[in-house]
């Protein structure tokens, strides 16, 4: 490792009137949040006090995806909002909470709290579903050659691009909430209900390493862009910083240190390599400026 790692809390954003349980990148500036007041709010993590208010769903938002041909909210409900300028259209998707969207081969995805994976095209054409589980599925992570995801049933479900089901990894005590695929290792790092990391060797489902990683759920991780770093948030209010490749502790970020999030974190986004957002139950939102010194190897 180069230079030791350096994290200052360089902005707090408030406005949501409730928890915020969801991020998503629009360029590496701006971004955009929603949670259980149904506003989904873009922001700019440099300049100006407010957000903006781009639509407001009628009901809890889960999930966020952001692309060139507009916004997607998964609602508590199930149902997938697409929101193009001031336009929002509703479709009925799931019958449970959509809790992650993504992008996969030009297509969209969508999981359930009805167990079911939902593959969309950009006119929101249902195009494949699978079921996977009888327990929610909540998270997700695609890999070259697949597509890793974990439900509430303590398992993560391996796929080839077919969608034909390559294994089962019988992992963490209860609900796999996140997951990231490392590139440099082949490895799957998984988080959940039972605070702990757990990294497998993706194609040989070989489990090595676990970690207490923190005291209550992990709610999210997330990969640095230039793969260096991987973020976790937990329910017991402190965010972490963790080096990628072999899962060293590399900073806590906490309430008593930098007087934020007060509640859970939810929510982590990177917009680019130094900057990371969170976001908590305490409504508030952390633009964090990560000082990453020196690159691996150098």
């Amino acid at each position: 490792m180069g230079a030791k790692l350096s994290v200052n809390l360089h902005r707090i954003l408030t406005g949501h009137r409730q928890s915020v349980y969801a991020l998503a990148k629009v360029d590496e500036e701006r971004f955009i949040s929603a949670g259980g007041d149904g506003f989904v709010v873009e922001w700019n993590a440099f300049e100006g006090e407010d957000g903006v208010a781009l639509a407001t769903i009628p009901e809890p938002v889960y999930s966020l995806y952001s692309h060139d041909n507009g916004i997607l909210a998964g609602a508590q409900s199930g149902s997938l909002y697409a929101i193009k300028g001031t336009e929002v259209r509703k479709i009925v998707a799931h019958n449970g909470g959509i809790f992650r969207i993504v992008e996969w081969n030009e297509s969209i995805i969508t999981l359930g709290g009805d167990g079911v994976l939902m593959v969309w095209n950009w006119n929101f054409e249902l195009l494949k579903t699978v079921k996977v589980s009888s327990k929610s599925l909540r998270s997700i992570a695609p890999f070259p050659g697949g597509l890793a995801v974990g439900c509430s049933a303590s398992l993560i479900h391996l796929y080839n691009v077919d969608f034909t089901k390559m294994e089962v990894l019988e992992v963490h005590n209860s609900s796999v909430f996140a997951m990231e695929f490392i590139p440099q290792t082949n490895c799957l790092v998984s988080a959940g209900r039972d605070a702990k990391l757990q990294v497998y060797q993706i194609y040989s489902g070989e489990m090595q390493q676990e970690i207490a990683a923190h005291l209550l759920h992990i709610h999210d991780l997330k990969l640095s862009p230039n793969g260096n770093y991987l973020c976790s948030a937990s329910m017991d209010k402190t965010i972490k910083i963790w080096d990628a490749e072999n899962l060293q502790l590399l900073k806590v970020l906490d309430n008593v240190k930098f007087e934020l999030h007060k509640s859970s974190v939810n929510a982590l986004l990177w917009l680019n390599s130094s900057t990371c957002i969170s976001a908590s139950d305490d409504r508030s939102i952390g633009v964090w400026q990560v000082s990453v010194g020196e690159e691996k190897g150098q």
